[in-house]
């Protein structure tokens, strides 16, 4: 696992909240690990013969997990756009702090101080409006 993934601990933490406000009446039972793959047409019905090896380079499955509830799947991307929000703000917010120390005071730090709190926010809302986004009901 990779710095940037989440642990199973708080992938349990989002789906247990999203499903407790998305479907009051499931709750988690459990969590497994996946890979996700972008789905493909059948050979016959593209006019693609089929590769050795399964997928080709450019489709790679993407790592995640899955949650179960009573009525559905769910998926939960280990890293996704939000992850890469956030890394964007941390940056952001080291030149800051390096601005702050090595800068001329208060007025270069704030501007990107703002922004790296802005940017960290918006990262944490796409979070929140991800988290669940891909289920399988069944």
């Amino acid at each position: 696992m990779g710095p940037l993934e989440r642990t199973d601990d708080e992938i349990r933490t989002i789906l247990v909240r999203t499903i407790c406000e998305r479907w009051p009446s499931e709750h988690l039972l459990f969590l497994a690990d996946c890979l996700i793959e972008r789905g493909l047409p059948e050979a016959h019905e593209s006019g693609l013969e089929p590769r050795a090896g399964g997928i080709p380079p450019t489709l790679s499955p993407r790592p995640g997990v899955i949650g179960a509830t009573q009525a559905r799947l769910i998926h939960q991307a280990r890293r996704d756009g939000g992850t890469w929000v956030r890394v964007l703000a941390f940056l952001l917010g080291f030149t800051a702090v390096a601005i702050l120390l090595f800068g001329n005071g208060l007025s270069g730090f704030l501007p990107v101080a703002s922004a790296c709190a802005a940017l960290w926010a918006a990262g944490k809302v796409w979070d929140l409006f991800a988290a669940g986004g891909r289920y399988l009901p069944y």
